[in-house]
This record gives C-alpha cells, sequence and structure tokens, in this order.
C-alpha cells in the first residue's frame, strides 16, 4: 500500500492528475479505512478549482479517521 501511496504523490508532483485518481481508487481497494485515497483526490479537485469535490473527499477522509482534527 506504501507504494500506491508514493506513486500517487508522484503523479500529483509531475502534474497528472488522471494516473493520481487511478492510483487513489487503487488506494481504496487496497484499504478502504486509508485516508489516502480520499486525500488524494481532494487534492487533484483542488488543483482543478473544484473545491466542493474536494470538499467531499476531505469529508470521507474524516469519515475513516475522525481523530484527524487538522481534516476539520
Amino acid at each position: 500500500m506504501e507504494f500506491v501511496e508514493a506513486a500517487c504523490e508522484l503523479a500529483l508532483r509531475r502534474g497528472r492528475p488522471d494516473q493520481a485518481m487511478q492510483l487513489s481508487q487503487q488506494l481504496d481497494k487496497l484499504d478502504p479505512t486509508s485516508m489516502g485515497g480520499p486525500l488524494t483526490r481532494a487534492q487533484v479537485y483542488l488543483e482543478q478549482g473544484q473545491s466542493v469535490l474536494a470538499v467531499e473527499q476531505m469529508e470521507e477522509a474524516l469519515k475513516r479517521n475522525p481523530r484527524r482534527l487538522d481534516l476539520r
């Protein structure tokens, strides 16, 4: 799973949002409780100016780990 998370981050850094989105879906399949998928999608949506979708993904990440106060 760490490999896929690193690949997501690399795709974002290289400006490949489509690849990052596909990898985020893989993260969800590997671990549905992980925050990595929703946080990656939120970042992609923010970079695309889609703030409503970004907020939805941040809320999903918070549902998966409600102790992360920095997401509130």
